[in-house]
């Protein structure tokens, strides 16, 4: 068998980003923005507290309780614009963590997988085992900012570094795999 086209793909962190941002991953809202929603837990639970003794002793709220609740949505609204500005390097921080975390649980940190495509099949070597995919079982080919990621049957998803071919290029890797599965997705 002749070789099409020859990838080497390493297992980094930089990987493991783009593979979860091609997954959807995203930093929840809550993590987010967690002091505005702790201030405004407390100032509800300041109010709930406030109403009940209001309305245990029969008068109205005192003015210490409104200015409190003007304080503590101010606040709120300081936090937010705070969280606001800081979101993308807290999204940033967690990604690093999570890449870091999914690339030691794979048991594949620093390894490197040299990926030889073939007209019927591709074949994964790597310095314990060496797997062969066929293209009938290719569902799907997506391009990312530094790797094209090929998914075929089961959960198992290939990923070709751009930079890494020694053999053949990569809009004509794409072109090849577009062929084999009839459609092509970019993200």
């Amino acid at each position: 068998m002749e070789t099409k086209f020859c990838t080497v793909t390493r297992h980094d962190e930089e990987l493991y980003r783009e593979l979860m941002k091609q997954n959807g991953w995203k930093l929840n809202v809550f993590r987010k923005y967690y002091a505005t929603f702790c201030i405004l837990a407390l100032i509800a639970v300041t109010a709930v507290r406030a109403v009940i003794v209001s309305r245990g002793t029969g008068t109205e709220l005192i003015p210490a309780a409104r200015a409190f609740f003007a304080i503590g949505f101010a606040a709120a609204a300081a936090a937010f614009v705070l969280e606001l500005k800081n979101a993308f390097k807290r999204e940033e921080k967690t990604l690093h963590l999570k890449a870091q975390q999914k690339m030691q649980q794979s048991g594949k940190a620093g390894e490197k997988e040299e990926i030889h495509w073939y007209e019927d099949c591709c074949v994964i070597d790597t310095e314990e085992i060496s797997s062969r995919y066929e293209y009938t079982g290719l569902k799907k080919v997506e391009e990312g900012d530094k790797y094209i990621f090929i998914t075929f049957g089961g959960d198992v998803t290939v990923a070709a570094d751009k930079n890494g071919f020694r053999q053949g290029k990569p809009d004509k890797l794409k072109k090849f795999l577009d062929g084999k599965t009839g459609r092509l997705d970019k993200i």
